[in-house]
């Protein structure tokens, strides 16, 4: 079993135990911006099944309680400062379009919302696959070319390489091993999200991070490919 699967599997045993005890979840309060205990806000359960709920009024402003059972299970220990510093790191090159840019500062606001609602993180998670998407029919100018053709063609004019991601350990022999084979697991990681699931997780930093580095790529300086279609279509142009 997968130290996510554990994490999954404990994470909801200790939110089924924190709910249901008696003296109410932590009963402990929020400081500041950390925790130190926390109310289980926002969650219930069901016949064994968490269930998120609308948040009340009066915890609008509080930290999902979930962080801190990450934290205790991982070591980790996150804060709403690490999380905005984290996100604010994460830039796009100059060259990406506005339209683009727009949405992917929306992507980062939604991921500074996952401190107080934990459940956001797979609709950011969602959401950078459907920005990598839409940057692609964005740089082909193709509204209907499916993902995977436009992977593939990416590939092929080098706008992608598995060098342009920081989490992936290029192959001297085959630089382009990784985004071959997202050519059909991005595609299929994007319906499982679009299909909905009850995995909760702190992924939104790292979704982010490979949803930048691929817009990046799409559109940093010209590639060969696009420097020879260049020159090829001045060299047809009747003299």
């Amino acid at each position: 079993m997968s130290i996510y699967i554990r994490c999954q599997n404990k994470l909801k045993s200790i939110v089924n135990e924190k709910v249901h005890n008696k003296a109410g979840g932590y009963g402990g309060k929020v400081v500041g911006t950390s925790f130190q205990s926390a109310p289980a806000c926002g969650v219930m359960v069901s016949r064994n099944v968490t269930m998120e709920e609308f948040k009340k009024f009066e915890e609008i402003n509080h930290p999902d309680v979930r962080h801190a059972l990450i934290d205790q299970i991982t070591g980790t220990a996150l804060t709403l400062e690490s999380l905005y510093e984290a996100l604010e790191k994460i830039k796009l090159i100059d060259e990406v379009p506005p339209e683009i840019k727009s949405q992917f500062n929306v992507t980062k606001n939604l991921a500074i919302y996952t401190w107080h609602s934990y459940s956001l993180d797979p609709v950011v998670q969602l959401k950078t696959y459907i920005l990598i998407e839409h940057a692609l029919k964005v740089k082909f100018e193709k509204n209907t070319w499916p993902l995977p053709k436009m992977i593939k063609k990416a590939i092929n004019r080098g706008w992608v390489k598995d060098s342009g991601f920081s989490h992936v350990v290029e192959d001297p022999g085959d630089p382009a091993k990784y985004v071959r084979e997202m050519v059909e697991i991005l595609p299929g990681l994007r319906n499982m999200a679009a299909h909905g699931s009850d995995d909760l997780h702190q992924k939104a930093v790292g979704h982010i991070q490979i949803c930048s580095e691929w817009i990046n790529q799409i559109f940093s300086q010209e590639s060969e490919y696009d420097k020879s279609s260049k020159r090829d279509a001045v060299n047809s142009v009747p003299s």
